[in-house]
């Protein structure tokens, strides 16, 4: 499934990656480690909340990374509700009382407490992208199921 490359974890899994944060240093440093452990993973960028809005409403991604911090006036927790497409989501935050406060309130995201590590990055993408995989591969196959003729 992996394998090392001129020091680079190289994955072949393919899918697609949402990187939502308004700071471009952020969006350029993670869409370069993404796209050189994962080049058959198409990353898509938002700098604002109303961008990574438009984006989640548009398409479904394999995964999408929301910094927690967006704005003054919203956070990335406010991008629940564009969720249109169940694109299973990674909250980044440096603040532990927002782990909590997700974990408290059972909300529909993953929390990745940053700063990240390159290999750990690697290994929490490499993870979400199997899982996704895996479930479009259940999708395909409940499909087909459900068009064969009964009786």
């Amino acid at each position: 499934m992996t394998h090392e490359s001129g020091g680079n974890v190289v994955c072949n899994l393919a899918g697609s990656v949402l990187l939502v944060d308004d700071e471009n240093i952020v969006i350029s440093t993670l869409k370069a480690h993404i796209e050189s452990a994962f080049p058959n993973v198409k990353v898509f960028t938002a700098n604002s909340f109303e961008e990574g809005k438009q984006r989640l409403i548009e398409r479904e991604y394999s995964l999408g990374i929301i910094d927690y911090s967006l704005s003054r006036d919203h956070t990335g927790l406010d991008l629940l509700d564009f969720n249109i497409h169940d694109t299973p989501l990674v909250l980044l935050t440096g603040f532990e009382k927002v782990v909590e406060k997700v974990k408290k309130e059972g909300l529909p995201i993953d929390v990745w407490i940053k700063p990240m590590e390159h290999g750990l990055l690697v290994h929490q993408l490499e993870k979400a992208l199997q899982f996704q995989s895996m479930f479009n591969s259940m999708r395909v196959i409940q499909t087909s199921l459900s068009n064969i003729p009964r009786g």
